[in-house]
C-alpha cells in the first residue's frame, strides 16, 4: 500500500514538474543564441517583457544570433517570430528584436497591432537608439532601449484601432462612454420631470394650443427694395496640392509591409551596426575579410 502511494506521488510530481517546465518554456521571450547576456540581464529582460505584455497587448521577443542560416536579418526575424508561435490575438500582434552578431545587423519585425503602432518613422527612431548602444558593445542596454521605446509608443496610442484590432474601441473609451451615460440618464429624467408639468400648467391644463400674438411684421410699415450684384469679371488662381503617400508606403505615420516565407504580413526594418562583415563560403563556413586591387 505504501509503495503504491509512493508511486502515485512520484507520477503526480513528474507530471506537475513537466507542466511547470512547459509553462516556463511557453513564457520564454529572450533567446540568447549568441550568449551575450548574463543570467541577471536575461532575467531582467524577461521580467520587463512579462510586464509590458500585459500593458501593451503585444508579444515582445528579443533574439540574439551568430548565424541566420543564410537569410537576411529581416527574413530571419520574421521567420523566427512565425515559427516560434508568437503573437497576441487572432492577428498575432507583437514585435521582435533580432541582434545578428554574425553580420553585425539588427532587425525589428512587427506583426498585427505592432505594424499599426510602429510606423516606419518610429522604427527608424528605435534603430537609431539601439544601434547607438550596440556600437558601444552594450547589448543589454540596447535591448532595454528597444523595450522602453515600444512601451512609450504604446502609451501614446489613443486611436480607436488599438490592440483589439481595426474599428474596436479601446477599453478606456468604452468606460468613458459608460460613465457619460450613467451621468446623463439621471439628469435627463430630472429635467423631464420638471419640464413636463411646467408645460402642462403653462397651457392652462387643457393641452389646447394658445393663439399666437401678431408678429412685428404685421405692424411694420418698412418696405425693402430689391437689389442684386452682377459679376463683371472673375479670376481663379489654381495651386497643385501634393498628394499624401498611402498608409503602407513608408511615409510619415505609415508602415511598410512585406510577406514572410510563411505568408504572414510583417512590418519592420533592419540596419547594420558596424563590426566585421561576413560571408558564407562554399563549405558552409562563415568567413570575414576583403580584397582590393593594387
Amino acid at each position: 500500500m505504501v509503495k503504491r502511494l509512493f508511486c502515485v506521488f512520484v507520477c503526480v510530481s513528474l507530471f506537475w514538474g513537466m507542466g511547470l517546465l512547459s509553462a516556463a518554456a511557453q513564457q520564454r521571450r529572450v533567446y540568447d543564441g549568441a550568449d551575450l547576456f548574463t543570467g541577471e540581464e536575461e532575467t531582467e529582460l524577461e521580467s520587463t517583457i512579462a510586464r509590458l505584455q500585459k500593458e501593451t497587448s503585444l508579444d515582445l521577443v528579443v533574439v540574439t544570433a551568430l548565424d541566420t542560416e543564410g537569410k537576411s536579418a529581416q527574413a530571419y526575424a520574421d521567420d523566427f517570430y512565425d515559427e516560434g508561435g508568437f503573437g497576441e490575438g487572432k492577428d498575432y500582434s507583437g514585435v521582435l528584436l533580432l541582434i545578428d552578431m554574425g553580420a553585425s545587423e539588427v532587425a525589428v519585425s512587427t506583426c498585427g497591432y505592432g505594424i499599426r503602432l510602429l510606423s516606419d518613422t518610429r522604427i527608424d527612431a528605435i534603430l537609431d537608439e539601439v544601434v547607438g548602444y550596440l556600437s558601444q558593445g552594450d547589448i543589454a542596454r540596447a535591448s532595454n532601449a528597444f523595450l522602453e521605446r515600444v512601451e512609450s509608443y504604446a502609451a501614446q496610442d489613443v486611436s480607436p484601432t488599438g490592440p483589439k484590432g481595426e474599428g474596436s474601441p479601446t477599453p478606456a473609451r468604452t468606460r468613458s462612454w459608460g460613465r457619460a451615460l450613467g451621468t446623463a440618464l439621471p439628469i435627463s429624467l430630472i429635467i423631464g420631470g420638471i419640464a413636463v408639468p411646467a408645460i402642462y400648467f403653462g397651457t392652462g391644463g387643457s393641452g389646447k394650443k394658445q393663439a399666437r400674438p401678431k408678429s412685428y411684421r404685421d405692424y411694420s410699415f418698412l418696405e425693402l427694395s430689391h437689389k442684386e450684384d452682377r459679376l463683371i469679371d472673375k479670376h481663379v488662381a489654381t495651386r497643385r496640392i501634393p498628394r499624401q503617400p498611402p498608409a503602407g508606403s513608408g511615409g510619415f505615420g505609415g508602415s511598410s509591409t512585406h510577406t514572410s516565407s510563411s505568408g504572414r504580413t510583417h512590418g519592420g526594418g533592419a540596419r547594420s551596426f558596424g563590426g566585421s562583415s561576413t560571408r558564407i563560403s562554399s563549405s558552409g563556413r562563415s568567413h570575414g575579410g576583403g580584397s582590393r586591387k593594387f
